[in-house]
């Protein structure tokens, strides 16, 4: 019994051997574009006349060699499997060998990740993009306070000229008159309130034109006043709700749509959407605010790949808890980053990742958001209850993280959050 399990699992070993091998010609073959079948098919709605436009096959290019090296490992695991057998090895040794495989290369990726995206930049070895070289100006939504106003000063420090967009002038001003004092660049100021409709758009187009724009951040949102708290207890709904739609969701489409023009014309060019962890799992107690996140979330990624053969690239944040007004929560070592960190550590990943925490610390503790389960969010939650002093947040979490898990069928079971970017 032993001796022929011992040999069907090497013939296991062999056969990912040999689907390792033909990973490698289904790679040349599909992913090379100077390989070409000997006859081509008629022209299909993928085919976009351009030849390194978006395909389905493009995302195999990038796991392709992964999936190749991840069988080659199993497939040295499973033959060292099949000797154990042979000398009388247990199914647990087995299932443990194959389960320490796994973690190992998940571990692995995940570091090999974490390195390339958020270490490199802080030893000068980067692969970032210049921001400098998309364009003379940036223009920053939300731009007076928290993320926004991180980035307007970040941009302007890296060299760029900066169009701050917001609805209260007088901070617009100070800001404007700070980042010219602190890092001698120009500035423009558009004085609008994002939870207005279509027509406060004319006023921004009036107020970019002829300006040569590099870098858009959309960064404006609201969140609700009140957390935790179910959708109908929201006061004055019907106009909260649109409101938060409007700032949310509507300004990043039209902003999209007024600057990607020129970005593409000219074929350089970042737009830089800040989301939220919020958007990555359903929210109980912040679901519109959520699912406006997760909306974020699909456009953005979906556009990101219609125009990623112009030049210009569009990324996504996603953030859990950063000092800011509208968290209300002060910088706290290891658990809450401040803005101006935050942002610093964002722009060294741009053209890194296009879909991103933003900084290492996100990616560690959304690591163990999602992975940890409940009772793990919990204690991380206690821990910001206990440094920051705030019993509302506790309460929020315990409700998130109760709930969370009744939602069948998600692949975010048992997991809960307290993010708000």
């Amino acid at each position: 019994m032993g001796l022929a399990a011992a040999h069907s699992i090497r013939l296991a070993g062999s056969d990912l051997c040999a689907l390792a091998e033909h990973l490698d010609i289904a790679a040349s073959f599909c992913l090379l574009p100077d390989i070409q079948s000997p006859a081509e098919p008629d022209p299909s709605p993928w085919d976009l006349g351009d030849p390194v436009a978006f395909h389905p096959l493009d995302s195999v290019e990038l796991s392709l060699p992964l999936t190749k090296a991840v069988l080659k490992n199993l497939q040295v695991v499973l033959s060292r499997m099949g000797s154990w057998m042979e000398l009388g090895g247990s199914a647990f040794q087995m299932l443990g060998t194959v389960a320490a495989a796994w973690w190992l290369l998940r571990v692995a990726w995940w570091l090999g990740h974490a390195l390339l995206v958020y270490g490199l930049p802080q030893v000068g070895l980067g692969l970032g993009i210049s921001l400098r070289k998309q364009g003379a100006w940036a223009v920053v939504t939300g731009a007076t306070s928290g993320i926004g106003r991180s980035y307007a000063h970040e941009l302007a420090r890296r060299g760029l000229n900066v169009v701050l967009v917001s609805r209260d002038l007088s901070k617009l001003r100070r800001e404007a008159e700070d980042i010219e004092r602190l890092h001698g660049k120009e500035t423009r100021v558009i004085q609008v309130d994002f939870s207005g409709g279509l027509e406060i758009y004319e006023t921004v187009e009036r107020g970019l034109e002829g300006l040569d724009i590099g870098i858009l951040v959309n960064n404006v949102g609201v969140a609700p006043k009140i957390i935790p708290q179910k959708l109908m207890d929201v006061k004055n709904a019907g106009k909260s709700f649109t409101d938060m739609m409007n700032c949310n969701m509507l300004s990043m489409v039209q902003m999209t749509r007024i600057i990607l023009p020129q970005m593409v014309a000219r074929g350089r060019g970042v737009i830089i959407n800040i989301s939220s962890m919020a958007g990555r799992q359903p929210s109980p107690f912040l679901a519109l605010y959520g699912a406006t996140k997760a909306f974020m979330n699909s456009f953005s990624r979906a556009v990101a790949l219609e125009y990623r053969s112009s030049g210009v690239i569009i990324q996504t944040l996603t953030p859990l808890v950063v000092s800011s007004n509208m968290s209300q929560m002060p910088p706290t070592k290891f658990l809450v980053k401040s803005s101006d960190d935050f942002v610093r550590e964002a722009l060294d990943t741009v053209g890194v990742s296009n879909f991103t925490w933003g900084c290492f610390l996100h990616s560690v503790h959304g690591l163990a958001y999602q992975r940890g389960g409940p009772q793990f969010t919990k204690v991380v939650v206690r821990l910001i209850q206990l440094s920051l002093g705030s019993p509302q947040m506790l309460g929020f979490s315990w409700k998130c993280s109760t709930h969370c898990w009744k939602l069948e069928g998600q692949e975010t079971e048992g997991e809960a959050h307290v993010s708000i970017a």
